[in-house]
């Protein structure tokens, strides 16, 4: 085309009708110029918005060339009117465009994939929106390059109306951005009336990912969108149990964010909606983790899920393991309020969560650690979740990768949902009415494998279940309860054993009795996918009563052990349940392992339960010498531990247990003192060894266990090690600047007088050892101490300084004593102004020393630290000394006893001072007696 005029340019930009005629009355051609841009003089007037001008332009050409023409952005001029929102000028070019038939002008997309409608739809205009879908429908099922449909964007712009119009055309584009549809910007825009209307006409596309595999129910659980939740669910419960091809639940996916709101609405549409993420966490593992405590508070008290609270996670622990060991106060104290909680459960490396609390060290750590881990949690669940399980059992396609998604095993027949409502209830006559409509409606099940009975025991809905059963055993059947009895669920668990898993003792009594009636034992004895049993999940939610019916109805329960080897003996020794494990140990191929290779005795020494200990010992002697993975015996454990009273009744039992030996086992005085006691020859045992126990804690300084070796008559200090050292000269260097040291070495001193000269030898030669290393952090060390000193120093010189112009009393005002102090005649105003002085005098000299010190030589910087810790000390008590004398001169008058009291308060200060700062040596001193050779303590 010709280049535009710029006469014509300035016409259609001014929206100058009367220029624009003339120039086309002199050449009609004039207005088919365009810009560089390729722009004509009606994209010119579109963009402007001159809807005179424009309506004058076309009164002057007829033919279709200007509607029809398009930029270089792609676009028309109907185009460049919507986009810049000259609705009301669009109107009157879409009526022209739909009168001469320009189905392609109206259609046109820009060079971003957009048309008119996108625009519309885009920019607010809805009136506009809505007459374009009438007029060219066919604008519906364009998407722009973002993929976004003009529906899409409706509902994101809560433009219900539209989106319904959009949604009446059967082939209309629902797809948007990074793979989300309408259903997606219906729950993130919150707009209930377009979900329900989607669902209504399009139910498929709740199961639909975006491009973070996330359905729009994963989306609605993730943004706490309790009410778009709900309409979804109304529509098709099955959308409850959706997983997401990462393995995402909706429980997992609200706990991510904390929404507990969303975790009661979803369970209230779907009583067994699934818990458990691909690494076996909880939605309480995930929730703790994340620091949602409210949530865990919420979903605790539900019926549903109060059964996680002592369930470990693919990485063995607990919920509680996971608060502890983030130093989550509020969440343990969260956790703890559950009644069923066992705080004795073993995490995968054999603690409870007691043992797990992080130390200062790794405090930091631990948190970042958990940081990083709640950041990518969030991040998974944010991005949802793909379904795998629709209404109607098909297979369903990710929307962005098109890979199909599994879906989990099918189940014969779909429970009714107004039995599942009945049943969440425990409405009995809704349930009753049901049976006598429709016989075998009570075998339903969820798509989770629940039937009707599962789902009464979760809620504890003792009568309803009484009535479901009565009701099969009136059936002709030669066993009728028997397929609801013994049913399993997704997750292994059988009526009875979700009853005791859920905390409902009662039912779960009722349940067993009928089960035992049937002669069911197969599902009495059913264990989860966890491995846990009825037994085990009665002990551990501390129901003992319903333990011993259980076993006393069917003994093979306590034969079995869980995914983590735990069998019920070894759960109910660790919580101290005597009558159970008593009750246990009395079957004699009951189960007795547990957790990282221990064993019921490793449980009772763990407790502290000797009756226990003593009761196994008695039945199975073997176990005292099972070690775990850590090559440890429960004897070595009791050591360990310090329990002294289980030690002592496995001594009893069997005394030969005394020799076991473990490498690294850490041996406390007392007992020590209770095997020495026990054991016949102690020390001719151990020194047939090379390391004999006297070089091993020796070597390791502590005082206490050399003493109570030494106190055996029959301990030979004499004895050479394999380099030809007695004991005394195995004192690691390390320590050597330790009272305890120190103190070992003064023991050993007094074992073996005649080694006198050796022992001094040894000593000169770690003094001399220890100088040296000393020479190299003296200068840190004492540049930590100078600026301590100096800035106490700088304080008592600046208040006493303060002191002496602020004279008790006052002064005088009198014409012949004016300016001297009232109190300068008594001797404790006088004593106050020259402990005042030398306190002064003292600090300041102490914190110009400071600065003046060199800081290179080894003995001034020795010298240095002697002669200001002198000073320092007399300026501290000449300052308690001003300090008394000040209050005593002003006191003394009127209050004597409180003027006494703070001089002797101030005179016993220095003295407490420097006995609390020597307390450690002179009770060393009390404690060795004549042995004490306080020579020894120069490099303490």
């Amino acid at each position: 085309m010709a280049t535009m005029d710029r006469r014509l340019l300035k016409a259609a930009t001014s929206g100058d009708a009367a220029s624009l005629k003339q120039l086309a009355s002199h050449d009609p051609g004039v207005l088919l110029g365009t810009t560089p841009p390729g722009n004509t003089c009606l994209h010119i007037s579109s963009i402007q918005g001159h809807e005179e001008l424009c309506e004058s332009i076309l009164a002057l050409d007829q033919s279709p060339a200007l509607h029809s023409a398009v930029n270089k952005d792609g676009e028309t001029p109907l185009l460049a009117a919507v986009a810049r929102g000259r609705a009301s000028l669009a109107s009157a070019l879409l009526r022209r465009c739909r009168e001469r038939q320009l189905c392609e002008a109206i259609l046109r997309q820009d060079r971003h994939g957009c048309n008119a409608l996108h625009h519309a739809v885009r920019r607010g205009h809805t009136k506009l929106a809505l007459e374009l879908v009438e007029v060219e429908p066919v604008l519906s099922r364009a998407v722009n390059g973002r993929s976004e449909s003009p529906l899409f964007i409706a509902a994101m712009r809560n433009f219900t109306e539209v989106a319904d119009r959009l949604l009446e055309v059967p082939d209309s584009a629902h797809s948007g951005a990074f793979g989300f549809n309408v259903l997606h910007a219906a729950v993130r825009s919150g707009n209930l009336a377009i979900a329900k209307k989607v669902m209504e006409t399009r139910p498929w596309l709740a199961t639909e990912e975006n491009e973070n595999r996330h359905t729009p129910v994963h989306l609605a659980a993730s943004d706490g969108e309790i009410n778009a939740l709900a309409v979804l669910l109304e529509h098709d419960p099955s959308l409850g149990y959706l997983t997401s091809t990462d393995g995402d639940t909706l429980l997992c996916v609200a706990a991510s964010q904390g929404h507990g709101g969303v975790a009661r609405g979803l369970l209230e549409h779907c009583p067994d909606a699934p818990y458990c993420d691909p690494s076996s966490s909880t939605c309480l593992h995930i929730a703790v983790l994340c620091g949602h405590t409210e949530f865990v508070r919420s979903i605790l008290g539900l019926q549903q899920l109060g059964h996680l609270i002592s369930m470990l996670n693919g990485s063995g622990e607990t919920a509680l393991h996971l608060a502890v060991r983030n130093c989550k106060p509020d969440m343990v104290a969260a956790l703890q309020l559950h009644e069923d909680i066992d705080v004795t459960v073993l995490n995968s490396a054999g603690d409870p969560a007691s043992r797990v609390l992080p130390d200062a060290a790794n405090h930091t750590e631990a948190l970042i650690s958990t940081t990083a881990h709640q950041t990518a949690t969030a991040a998974v669940n944010s991005t949802g979740a793909a379904i795998t399980t629709p209404s109607n059992g098909a297979t369903m396609m990710n929307s962005s990768s098109g890979a199909p998604t599994t879906p989990p095993p099918s189940v014969s027949l779909a429970i009714h949902q107004r039995l599942l409502g009945a049943v969440v209830c425990g409405n009995s006559a809704e349930m009753k009415h049901m049976a006598l409509q429709t016989p075998g409606v009570l075998l339903g099940t969820t798509p989770q494998g629940n039937t009707c009975l599962h789902i009464a025991c979760i809620h504890g809905h003792e009568r309803f279940c009484r009535d479901v059963l009565a009701l099969t055993t009136n059936q002709q059947s030669l066993a009728p309860a028997a397929p609801l009895l013994g049913a399993v669920n997704a997750d292994g668990e059988t009526p009875l054993l979700a009853a005791v898993a859920s905390g409902h003792v009662s039912l779960a009594s009722f349940i067993l009795g009928r089960c035992r009636d049937e002669r069911l034992s197969e599902a009495i004895q059913t264990q989860d996918k966890r491995g846990f049993n009825a037994l085990h999940h009665a002990i551990r939610s501390g129901h003992r009563k319903l333990a011993l019916q259980l076993i006393d109805a069917e003994p093979g329960l306590s034969k079995a052990v869980n995914k983590y080897d735990e069998s019920p003996m070894f759960i109910a020794v660790m919580r101290n349940y005597a009558e159970v494990s008593e009750k246990l140990l009395e079957i004699p191929d009951s189960a007795h392992g547990g957790a990282y290779g221990y064993n019921a005795l490793h449980a009772a020494v763990r407790s502290g339960n000797p009756v226990v200990a003593k009761r196994i010992m008695e039945t199975r002697p073997g176990l005292a010498r099972e070690e775990d993975e850590h090559k440890t015996t429960p004897m070595h454990m009791s050591v360990h531990w310090d329990k002294i009273d289980v030690l002592r009744v496995l001594l009893e039992h069997d005394w030969s247990l005394g020799y076991l030996r473990v490498e690294d086992t850490l041996v406390l005085p007392e007992s020590f003192s209770s095997i020495a006691q026990m054991l016949p020859t102690p020390m001719q045992m151990a020194q047939r060894h090379a390391f004999t126990k006297p070089f091993r804690v020796v070597r390791e300084c502590n005082p206490k266990i050399v003493k109570a070796l030494l106190q055996h008559p029959d301990t030979d200090v004499t004895v050479l090690n394999d380099s030809g050292n007695p004991a005394t000269w195995v004192l690691s260097t390390d320590h050597a600047k330790t009272l305890n040291w120190n103190e070992v070495f003064m023991l050993m001193l007094k074992a073996d007088p005649e080694a006198a000269n050796d022992t001094y030898n040894l000593h000169k030669q770690i003094k001399d050892r220890v100088t040296s290393e000393s020479r190299k952090d003296i200068k840190t060390l004492t540049q930590t101490y100078t600026s301590n000193t100096s800035l106490v120093a700088i304080l008592i010189a600046t208040f006493t300084f303060a002191a002496a112009f602020t004279l008790p009393g006052g002064y005088s005002n009198d014409a012949a004593s004016e300016g001297l102090s009232i109190m300068a005649r008594k001797i404790a105003f006088q004593a106050f102004l020259i402990s005042d002085s030398l306190a002064m005098f003292s600090s300041l000299a102490v914190a110009f020393i400071s600065i003046i010190a060199r800081w290179e030589d080894f003995e001034f910087l020795l010298h240095y630290r002697s002669f200001t810790k002198k000073l320092m000390w007399v300026g501290y008590i000449a300052t308690t000394t001003a300090f008394a004398t000040g209050l005593y001169t002003v006191l003394a008058p009127r209050l004597l006893w409180l003027a006494i009291t703070i001089c002797l308060m101030s005179v016993l200060l220095p003295v407490l001072t420097k006995l609390l700062g020597d307390w450690p040596v002179l009770k060393l001193r009390i404690h060795l007696g004549k042995t004490f050779k306080s020579e020894l303590l120069d490099m303490v």
